[in-house]
């Protein structure tokens, strides 16, 4: 990957090397495209905590506003949230995370689709967020729903924050004494925002 990304004028040794850069660079964009969607061949062999290692940092170099609204790193990472067997709960975490933001409003239908497949609440999680900012009422709803789940309830009250639910309030409410502190923030930042 460093030869590639040299004879693309990026320089360096590892991928932890490119976060140390404020945003990631355009010309390595495709390959990092290219490797996170070719990673199982380019190493070969069953899942290792290496091959994860790689994944993740691909993911997280993708993450980033200068690939925005690109269509073959969009599609890269939906293929990664699609995988079977599914990736671990963290991998899914920063796919997701990844996602969320690059995919452009267009990719509502997809994404939409995309939640309904996805089980791991890591992935879920990290998906609710943009379907809050598209303020439609089936992302209200699939919001709502998410409440009863603790695995990604603080998630779905930031949602319904971002889709301007006003009519929610009372839901939300009911988790103002949650264990989850965080969940609790989430509440009182709810019931200020929230008419």
């Amino acid at each position: 990957m460093a030869r590639e990304l040299a004879a693309v004028g990026v320089r360096c040794y590892t991928l932890q090397d490119l976060r140390k850069y404020p945003r990631t660079d355009r010309q390595a964009i495709p390959v990092f495209v290219d490797w996170l969607t070719n990673l199982d061949a380019k190493i070969p062999g069953p899942e290792t905590l290496h091959r994860d290692g790689i994944r993740t940092l691909l993911l997280r170099n993708l993450t980033d506003s200068a690939v925005q609204g690109d269509s073959s790193a969009i599609a890269a990472v939906i293929a990664q949230l699609r995988r079977q067997p599914p990736l671990n709960g963290g991998t899914q975490w920063t796919a997701g995370i990844a996602l969320v933001q690059i995919a452009r409003p267009d990719d509502y239908s997809e994404i939409l689709e995309l939640f309904g497949q996805l089980t791991a609440d890591e992935a879920r999680a990290a998906l609710l967020s943009y379907l809050g900012r598209s303020k439609s009422r089936e992302a209200i709803q699939i919001a709502i729903d998410e409440l009863a789940n603790p695995g990604t309830r603080q998630w779905a009250i930031q949602a319904l924050i971002l889709a301007e639910a006003d009519g929610t309030r009372p839901l939300i409410a009911r988790y103002a004494n949650d264990e989850n502190e965080q969940v609790r923030r989430w509440v009182k930042t709810a019931m200020k925002q929230l008419e």
